[in-house]
């Protein structure tokens, strides 16, 4: 394997959950995780704006938190920039939009 096979796969793919990239995100999102918990607690659902996010970024939660913690993501991105926006399971919105207006 080359040397940039390799760190492809096991040091910066974030669809491996194991790579090194992916547990640092883990990291991450643990201070995220805790509040979304607080705040399904005290409101039974959680909406999240992620300006300039993609659906890709939240593939290290499983549906499974979603469901369970009522959570839907809004995904704001400028029109030019529409990558990524497929969803099935309904926990995502992708929404056009200038997060700096």
């Amino acid at each position: 394997m080359k040397l940039s096979e390799f760190l492809a796969t096991h040091v910066t793919d974030y669809s491996n959950p194991q790579s090194f990239a992916s547990k640092l995100r883990q990291k991450r999102l643990a201070p995220l995780v805790d509040l979304v918990k607080s705040a399904h607690r005290e409101r039974g659902k959680v909406e999240i704006l992620d300006i300039g996010g993609t659906r890709n970024y939240w593939r290290i939660l499983p549906d499974s938190f979603f469901e369970e913690f009522g959570v839907t993501v809004n995904v704001l991105n400028l029109p030019d920039d529409w990558s990524d926006t497929s969803d099935r399971s309904g926990y995502f919105r992708f929404l056009r939009g200038n997060g700096c207006d």
